[in-house]
């Protein structure tokens, strides 16, 4: 979590004649703050310019710390001896060595982070740094928010809520490397870079020996909003202060809330009769039943927010009359409760309702709507062994094209007669000249074994596009000839199969525009091949 310089202030204060108290933190990306969200793929304070070499390196992030702590904790002083210690003209810096060699840099050249100077002080051991660790093993340098979020399947640019990484348990976390990161006194981020620089962490040592640390951890917890880990002879413990939460007078306002719920029932049922004309003509236009649902939902969720809303506003004017008539000494106020939690869950109780209401009106209003069309394509019967009939698809005169490569490639996957629901052999793409309106049509066709295969189910299938009453626009044909298996056994396999091409014509259409391309060309090759052979 972020902590505030109010906060770390306070606890200062509060805790100084006890223990010796340092800060941690630095510049890097946080998802909890909204300029940190987004897709920029560099901060500029990442940056760090070497005047001297002209050259550059890209940080992960800045890491800060309080000088005192490395003089206070023996394991910091193995990552720098001395830090920030010295006579600078400028905050000093540190750099893993793969940076400093990157940079060519010489301990007291100046560096422009962000374009803030600041002077190189020298290496750190980065193993040293990454070894170090807090009383619940978590790493002392800067965390890396975006890789965590992508563990987590989210994007790396996603924003996030802190309630998010506090429920997170420490193993999911994961932390910039340290021979990516640079090290800096936080007083200097403090002040040469207040707007990014953000303090993540406090840690107090005791000042002597006498100093009773869980009951000072405990009063701590009350006033920090995070958890306090303490380590004492028994080990380490977290403590975090919390309030239980409470609620009391459902019982006063269930009464209220049906009458409600009845009013919006009653108010909708009574507008399905009155609208019937309204709901045939939205069937005429082609909506479908749950469309039409739909519209009564939409209506109810404007009721229910301006209900929520407008009773909220509402109560906020009575209260302000009453608190006045009150002071005047006209009445006596009643107590209310305006906290955001009992604001937030009334008014979302309130729109719950109005829309549990509008469950049985909206069902009635589909029901009362006929789309005029069949829910669902079914095949037509076939003629004998033939069967032919208008594929429920219009495509572009373009597309077609590609498709049929699609349709190939799908069918080529498919020539093996064990497995899937179908299997295909000698497909070929052919054209059918000045058969489009004078135009060339062309197709695909095929061989095919419809499964179950010990029907012994044979046929002959045919996909080509016709002309349709939109220029530009073709409807897709298929003819399918029955060479064997019983009549029945293939209408009823036909099915499937009609289905199982319908999805790839789906499929088709959630492509990228370079795989559509590729398939074009592919077809183009394959019927200009197929006329030079011939």
């Amino acid at each position: 979590m972020t902590l505030t310089s109010r906060l770390t202030q306070s606890i200062e204060i509060l805790f100084e004649d006890q223990f010796d108290i340092f800060r941690r933190g630095g510049i890097f990306r946080v998802p909890t703050r909204p300029g940190d969200t987004g897709t920029t793929p560099l901060r500029p304070e990442s940056v760090v310019y070497l005047p001297r070499t002209r050259k550059t390196v890209t940080l992960d992030a800045v890491a800060g710390y309080d000088p005192g702590e490395f003089s206070r904790n023996t394991e910091f002083s193995k990552v720098v001896e001395n830090f920030g210690e010295g006579d600078f003209p400028h905050p000093p810096i540190y750099l893993p060595t793969i940076f400093s060699e990157e940079l060519g840099a010489l301990e007291g050249d100046t560096l422009l982070l962000n374009g803030i100077a600041f002077t190189y002080a020298g290496t750190f051991d980065s193993g040293a740094l990454q070894n170090l660790s807090t009383l619940d093993d978590l790493k002392v340098v800067p965390p890396d928010f975006q890789t965590t979020l992508s563990n987590r399947g989210q994007a790396p640019t996603d924003s996030a809520t802190a309630e998010l990484f506090e429920e997170m348990s420490s193993g999911s976390f994961e932390w910039f490397s340290t021979e990516t990161i640079a090290l800096a006194r936080l007083e200097d981020l403090d002040e040469w870079m207040p707007s990014v620089n953000i303090i993540s962490f406090m840690a107090l040592y005791p000042k002597h020996g006498e100093v009773d640390l869980e009951t000072e951890a405990r009063r701590l917890a009350t006033v920090f909003q995070g958890a306090v880990h303490v380590k004492s002879s028994e080990g380490v413990r977290r403590m975090f202060f919390t309030k239980a939460v409470e609620g009391s007078g459902f019982a006063d306002v269930v009464v209220p809330l049906l009458l409600g719920g009845l009013i919006i029932f009653s108010s909708l049922m009574g507008s399905i009769v009155d609208r019937e004309r309204e709901i045939f003509t939205y069937s005429a236009l082609g909506l479908s039943p749950p469309n039409v649902g739909a519209l009564f939902f939409a209506e109810s969720a404007v009721y229910s927010v301006i209900g929520g809303m407008g009773g909220y506003l509402l109560s906020q004017v009575v209260a302000k009359t009453f608190s006045f008539l009150g002071r005047m000494g006209v009445m006596t106020p009643p107590e209310m409760n305006f906290s955001s939690l009992t604001s937030v869950s009334t008014i979302l109780i309130v729109m719950a309702v109005v829309m549990l209401s509008t469950i049985v009106p909206a069902l009635r209003a589909s029901r009362s709507a006929n789309p005029g069309v069949a829910r669902k394509w079914k095949m037509p019967m076939p003629d004998g062994d033939r069967l032919k009939f208008v594929f429920p698809f219009t495509v572009s005169e373009v597309d077609f094209a590609g498709i049929l490569s699609f349709i190939s490639e799908h069918f080529a996957n498919h020539s093996d007669a064990t497995l899937g629901s179908f299997a295909a052999k000698n497909v070929t793409l052919f054209k059918i000249p000045g058969a489009k309106g004078g135009a060339d049509a062309i197709g695909i066709e095929a061989e095919i074994s419809l499964a179950p295969f010990d029907l012994g189910i044979f046929q002959k299938f045919r996909m080509y596009s016709s002309e349709f009453e939109i220029e530009g626009i073709d409807e897709v044909v298929v003819e399918i000839q029955r060479v064997g298996g019983t009549p029945s056994s293939w209408y009823r396999s036909n099915r499937g199969f009609a289905d199982e091409l319908r999805k790839q014509f789906l499929l088709w259409r959630s492509l990228p525009v370079q795989t559509i391309e590729h398939y074009r060309a592919q077809t183009e090759a394959s019927l200009t091949g197929a006329e030079s052979a011939s």
